[in-house]
């Protein structure tokens, strides 16, 4: 994607800035607000890398809600989208307790948004 136009350009960049303030909602506990402004970058964007960590960031939020059906989709994604391997570790390990806590509630440990 090196021949974007200056749309393209001003998307992308739009996206980043509602991924970060994405996180700054998450670190604050928003979650309702930063669900809203992932998915808002997560229907502008086209950049895989970016795609990949909002799905990631999106199935954490939802396992923080207790949504874990969202969050189990979020992984899906996530995954099928994902190039690089820590960030496949992360969606692999996201999408598990998903998927556990819907065969068994359970509280598991809870890490950090994606930059």
């Amino acid at each position: 994607s090196s021949h974007l136009s200056v749309h393209q350009i001003e998307m992308e960049r739009r996206a980043q800035c509602l991924k970060t303030t994405g996180n700054t909602c998450y670190k604050n506990k928003q979650f309702p607000r930063a669900v809203s402004l992932y998915c808002a970058a997560e229907s502008i964007t086209t950049d895989g890398s970016l795609r990949t960590t909002l799905a990631s960031n999106l199935a954490l939020l939802f396992l923080n809600i207790h949504e874990y059906e969202e969050a189990q989709t979020c992984a899906e994604r996530g995954l099928s989208l994902v190039a690089d391997e820590h960030l496949a570790e992360k969606l692999k390990h996201r999408l598990n307790l998903a998927k556990q806590t819907l065969s068994h509630a359970g509280e598991e440990e809870r890490t950090s948004p994606d930059a």
